[in-house]
């Protein structure tokens, strides 16, 4: 299934706190369409983690819409605001949003690789992301290698770190392609 997600943080509700607001485009055309879902993740104003979700859909394909399809989006909140340059709002905020889709090259029942697109602040234009994050190497559940790597958690290096939270950003979005349209 051919599909794209794209990753906001804004304050949607004035209590001064950023949501994760999280479009899904089933065609995986996030320029040209509107999105067929937006959920919004709501974060704990004591812990910071993500915990309550609106506007969730069946995303594990199961036919229903429980507390298991919010766990699947209330994960992804907390995974991408581990990009610190993405979740920070104010002056140190990097990123505007992410957008992630899988590449082009699934085969037999191989899953694709799965590319995460960094907009900078100043950048508005979806189909020119300012950096490209490529997580490759889809094996019994998890993506093993990590290519063009950023900052992702803010420390001023490139490091397994960073890796490791664009790996479970990758694995996040796979797990979701079970959804019901």
């Amino acid at each position: 299934m051919s599909y794209s997600l794209l990753y906001e943080f804004r304050d949607t509700d004035g209590n001064g706190t950023a949501e994760a607001v999280i479009s899904r485009y089933n065609n995986a055309d996030a320029v040209n369409s509107l999105p067929d879902i937006v959920v919004t993740a709501y974060a704990n104003i004591a812990n910071g983690k993500y915990d309550t979700v609106s506007g969730v859909d069946d995303v594990e394909g199961d036919g229903d819409t429980d507390e298991d399809d919010d766990s699947y989006y209330t994960l992804a909140g907390d995974l991408a605001s581990a990009i610190v340059g993405l979740s920070t709002v104010g002056a140190g905020r990097l990123y505007s949003c992410m957008l992630i889709s899988f590449a082009d090259n699934a085969s037999g029942g191989k899953l694709a690789d799965v590319n995460i697109g960094l907009f900078n602040v100043a950048n508005s234009d979806l189909t020119r992301p300012d950096s490209v994050v490529t997580v490759t190497g889809y094996d019994k559940g998890l993506y093993k290698k990590v290519m063009g790597s950023t900052d992702a958690d803010g420390d001023n290096d490139i490091d397994l770190d960073d890796e490791f939270i664009f790996r479970k950003i990758a694995g996040s979005f796979a797990s979701m392609r079970d959804f019901k349209i």
